[in-house]
């Protein structure tokens, strides 16, 4: 019987196998699993209705708060009966349960005290409340979370995003864009900036086109004199604008490498879904220059 010669693996081979294999493993180890905070249903046009507040995705949760505004023009929380917490901890302690007149409810939950320390923190995902409205107006409104906050047993924060809701009884029209001279920076035209650190203040002109409210922000995506982007491009901070609303937004970039002349193209984003998050983008491209000195 003839045996077959085993083959080593060149060396080389095998050590770029086995770079390639910690790569890998670093990358895997690198992925992030956030902690979300969100609404469902996103979106209500019938009443009365109810909506769930969730959380996913959560490690050792042993309390919680939150605020959630609304348009009291246009929908009620007839009584605290109408908030009901969820199932997510075995057991509760409600320290906060508030209706507010000018638009908003807040709760509060933890664990109750005495609850052993290897017991306290909750993971996974879940339904943290339910929130029932009547609906009382005709019009639009974000059902927004805010103030909000999640904590261990050891009340250290835990971070999170957060998507809210959305509630219409009407048809609509979701539509944002730069207008005017928008989108100049405070020293333009390649004048040299006066700032000693560079720093260059972006400002975008944003009207809300469309019929219902709407959350908006403005992105600057930046070119060196190469023309090569500069990562990552500022963006102003989400805002919610009214039915016709102008509004200016303003970003401080210091992302600079080195002194030299930029080119800017501004972009409006802007939300269609409800969630809160600006995913639809705005027709009109505002390009400027700048120079940091």
């Amino acid at each position: 019987m003839r045996k077959t010669k085993k083959k080593n693996l060149p060396w080389a081979l095998l050590i770029l196998t086995l770079f390639l294999s910690m790569i890998t493993v670093a990358q895997t180890s690198a992925i992030v699993i956030m902690t979300n905070l969100y609404i469902t249903p996103v979106w209500s046009s019938v009443g009365p209705f109810s909506i769930d507040i969730m959380v996913e995705n959560v490690i050792n949760l042993a309390g919680y708060e939150f605020k959630l505004a609304f348009d009291p023009a246009i929908l009620k929380v007839p009584s605290v009966a109408s908030i009901v917490v969820g199932d997510f901890f075995p057991t509760i302690y409600v320290w906060k349960k508030v209706i507010d007149p000018a638009g908003f409810v807040w709760l509060g939950v933890s664990r109750p005290l005495g609850t052993p320390p290897d017991e306290m923190g909750v993971s996974g995902s879940g339904k943290l409340a339910t929130i029932t409205f009547q609906v009382i107006g005709t019009g639009a409104c974000y059902l927004d979370l805010y103030d909000t906050k999640l904590g261990d047993p050891g009340a250290n924060p835990i971070a999170h995003n957060i998507l809210h809701g959305y509630f219409a009884n009407i048809p609509t029209t979701f539509e944002a864009n730069l207008i005017g001279k928008s989108a100049w920076p405070e020293h333009h035209h390649f004048v040299p900036t006066k700032d000693e650190d560079g720093a260059q203040n972006l400002t975008g002109k944003v009207r809300n086109l469309g019929n219902v409210i709407v959350k908006v922000k403005v992105v600057f995506t930046i070119y060196d004199e190469d023309g090569v982007e500069v990562t990552p491009a500022p963006e102003t901070p989400t805002v919610t604008l009214q039915p016709g609303e102008t509004r200016d937004l303003e970003v401080e970039w210091t992302g600079y490498i080195v002194p030299m002349k930029y080119s800017v193209e501004a972009r409006v984003w802007y939300d269609t879904d409800g969630d809160g998050v600006p995913d639809a983008l705005g027709a009109k491209v505002k390009p400027f220059s700048f120079a940091v000195a």
